[in-house]
């Protein structure tokens, strides 16, 4: 069979959570997979996450300023593109699937999260229309659907009641990528004085800045530990993608006074992830709303404590292996996290349950699944 993919999250400037994912699923398909081609389509190069003769890149130029917007960029080639390359299956990784193309190349849909059902306010108003407009219908135009976790499945069947439930499958996350893991304390502790000139114990958070993301909460519960529990530590925030809601966050943050105390370090590479993720005392992740969770993952896979939203896809991913906070409470936010501080027993069963807790995931198993939906499509 020739797959074709949507592999425009790999040719963005910076490695966000989906091209992560696309990244883990491909390197591990090139391993499996000895029989398929898969062809990967972006309006601009990129590197492939492995050599393997069978992955074959596929760039395709839009009208300017298209480019920029990923869900509307494959629409102007793919009609034209996808059946000259042959393509018997198409995999739409951010939600969308081109419209018009032949009955007879399949489609696969993966669907990473609702937040433009549940949370809209948290979408930006040039993303919001387009994907109003073009995510439903490529719900439908495709013949399967693969969900992230049986939390989305139940987003996406409460959207959209009238989805056939035999056309959807969840598909987990594979995990952490494998470049997280436990390293030497004392080199942790260097990079990050030597990268960041910081070497107070910190918590740390992973979020881009957007509302769902609850920094706000976040800031008023360090607020709260710094002023009713005389906590030293630093916060230090991973992450510089802005949406919706950044301005409010910043205005906060000014507000609290917190430009001694909170540091925000941008986007960093798996290396500097992982050094943080290893000094942390505690990683804190309150989203209110997520369609999977990587970043508590990655910190149970280097061995630090994990508090996160007590929300159903927290729940389910990670079981016992976390504390969980109230998202809408900062004073639980911020009680959850001082009784980790305080409490060795506590954090060091936690850091265990993590780490077993990671092990539920595999790329892997991630990518068997998948070539098990190619082999349906291809059998229907």
């Amino acid at each position: 069979m020739r797959i074709g993919i949507d592999a425009y999250p790999l040719a963005r400037d910076k490695l966000t959570g989906l091209g992560a994912y696309l990244n883990n699923l491909l390197r591990e398909l090139g391993i499996l997979d000895k029989e398929n081609e898969y062809w990967l389509y972006a309006c601009r190069d990129f590197e492939l996450p492995c050599k393997n003769p069978s992955f074959k890149k596929r760039i395709i130029t839009a009208p300017k300023g298209i480019n920029s917007i990923s869900t509307l960029w494959l629409a102007f080639g793919a009609k034209k593109t996808l059946p000259e390359d042959k393509i018997d299956i198409f995999l739409g990784t951010q939600n969308f699937i081109p419209l018009g193309l032949p009955p007879r190349i399949k489609k696969l849909l993966v669907i990473h999260d609702l937040t433009i059902y549940a949370y809209p306010q948290n979408v930006p108003a040039m993303l919001y229309l387009p994907h109003r407009l073009l995510f439903p219908r490529s719900l439908f135009a495709a013949e399967h659907i693969a969900v992230i976790s049986e939390s989305s499945r139940r987003d996406l069947k409460r959207f959209f009641p009238e989805l056939d439930e035999g056309k959807i499958s969840t598909v987990y996350y594979g995990g952490p990528d494998p470049g997280f893991s436990p390293c030497p304390k004392d080199e942790a502790r260097g990079y990050i004085s030597e990268r960041f000139g910081i070497s107070d114990k910190f918590i740390l958070s992973v979020a881009s800045l957007e509302w769902r993301k609850n920094l706000s909460g976040l800031f008023l519960a360090f607020d709260i530990l710094k002023n009713k529990f005389g906590l030293k530590h630093k916060l230090l925030i991973a992450g510089s993608e802005r949406r919706a809601g950044a301005s409010e966050i910043e205005r906060l943050y000014d507000k609290l006074g917190l430009k001694d105390s909170v540091y925000f370090l941008g986007h960093l590479d798996i290396k500097g992830l992982n050094y943080l993720y290893n000094t942390a005392e505690a990683l804190v992740f309150p989203s209110f709303y997520e369609g999977f969770g990587l970043p508590p993952l990655e910190a149970m896979a280097c061995a630090t404590a994990v508090v996160a939203s007590d929300i159903p896809v927290f729940r389910e991913l990670f079981r016992d292996a976390a504390l969980f906070a109230n998202p809408y409470y900062p004073h639980d936010i911020a009680e959850k996290i001082m009784g980790l501080l305080g409490d060795d027993s506590l954090r060091q069963g936690l850091i265990n349950k993590g780490r077993e807790r990671v092990l539920a995931f595999s790329w892997k198993d991630t990518a068997r699944e998948m070539l098990k939906l190619f082999e349906g499509l291809k059998a229907g």
